[in-house]
């Protein structure tokens, strides 16, 4: 009886763990029941413009380490972007981009490509940010944000919602409660 009573217990914590699961994340237990494509609807050009107003925030740069004498022109980019002062700092990216060797390249094509989409210019902002390597992983992953944020100020609305989906769906992904609030503006 004692063996029974203890099964019993065990039997029942578990089950009640694996239901608190289900209703927590049901996808965990059925994959396919969740279709991507139809958890979230499309969002209108209005809210597109909106989302990107609402979204587009320049990278803080404050607790990023300093570099050394021979990329000094890339930590006055840095500085500069860090000031809102894109003007000077896409020059100045440009200038360390030419080098192919230049090992910050992720983190420049990424600044490159927000202060090109803060200034404006989505279309090539996407050709910026589709250069960050996914092997730099958290600065990727910003990239994929920006360029779905390029995609919705260049109206092409559909290629942005996949993306937004793409990551909205990753739970590993950085800026996936961004994706969320913007994929939940169209509802």
């Amino acid at each position: 009886p004692g063996r029974l009573r203890w099964g019993l217990i065990g039997g029942l914590s578990l089950a009640t763990a694996l239901l608190v699961l289900y209703f927590v994340n049901p996808a965990l237990f059925f994959p396919g029941a969740v279709d991507p494509a139809t958890q979230y609807v499309a969002l209108s050009k209005e809210q597109a413009a909106l989302a990107y107003e609402t979204h587009f925030k320049r990278i803080d740069l404050s607790g990023t380490l300093g570099g050394s004498a021979e990329d000094s022109l890339f930590l006055k980019a840095q500085n500069d972007y860090s000031k809102g002062n894109c003007q000077d700092a896409l020059p100045a990216l440009e200038t360390v981009l030419a080098d192919a060797q230049f090992e910050r390249r992720p983190l420049a094509l990424l600044l490159k490509g927000t202060c090109q989409l803060d200034r404006g210019n989505a279309a090539a902002a996407l050709e910026s940010l589709a250069a960050v390597p996914p092997a730099a992983a958290g600065l990727y992953q910003d990239a994929e944000w920006y360029r779905a944020l390029a995609l919705l100020k260049l109206e092409r609305r559909d290629e942005a919602m996949s993306l937004l989906r793409t990551i909205a769906d990753n739970t590993r992904h950085r800026r996936r409660a961004d994706a969320q609030a913007v994929l939940n503006m169209g509802k």
